[in-house]
């Protein structure tokens, strides 16, 4: 008898055509329903033939049995349930990524003040390159002020003296020295 209902049941989840856990759901709920069945019913002989034929005549043809579910529970909403984890998935590799570009390569600021302007106008976005690790007069660099270290400012290196440290200048001030540490990069790309 269990041989015949594990018959009818790959033949109706050949039909079904579902993902893997749709299927064992189903199945067991399929087995259980056939079991109930086949107990209540007086005189079964557990030939075979017999119980296939009362599988089909209690819940029809295989076939079209598998197709219904298909229809009902199938490849729709596997497809969807697939591409959803698949976007899931992505979108963290993704926010993973940027976060480590973020934190390690490079990073973009909002040009908050007028501190290097007419260079980077007020307003505009920047990309720092915080690997940079030789710096000439003319660049224009990102860093945290003592006073604020909560916040980056932009600067324009002047020169280097031989301690690692920057004379670098801002519009509206005088030349001032910053250390290296304070340094978070060298801006290579900005919008104006």
């Amino acid at each position: 008898m269990q041989q015949a209902i594990d018959a009818y049941l790959d033949q109706v989840m050949a039909q079904a055509a579902l993902s893997r856990g749709d299927a064992a759901r189903v199945r067991a709920e399929l087995s259980e329903h056939l079991h109930e069945m086949l107990d209540n019913a007086s005189g079964n002989t557990g030939n075979f033939e017999e119980t296939i034929a009362m599988c089909a005549s209690e819940f029809g043809d295989a076939k079209e049995l598998g197709q219904s579910i298909r229809i009902s529970k199938g490849r729709v909403r596997a497809f969807i349930k697939r591409r959803v984890k698949r976007t899931l998935i992505g979108i963290g590799v993704c926010v993973l990524i940027l976060m480590g570009v973020r934190s390690t390569l490079a990073e973009a600021f909002l040009v908050a003040g007028s501190g290097v302007a007419p260079i980077l106008p007020t307003g505009s976005r920047c990309l720092v390159y915080k690997l940079a690790s030789n710096f000439s007069a003319g660049d224009i660099i990102a860093f945290h002020p003592a006073e604020k270290p909560s916040i980056a400012e932009l600067a324009i290196v002047q020169s280097q003296d031989g301690q690692g440290n920057f004379v670098v200048t801002r519009n509206g001030r005088a030349p001032f020295t910053i250390n290296r540490s304070a340094i978070v990069g060298r801006v290579f790309l900005n919008t104006r």
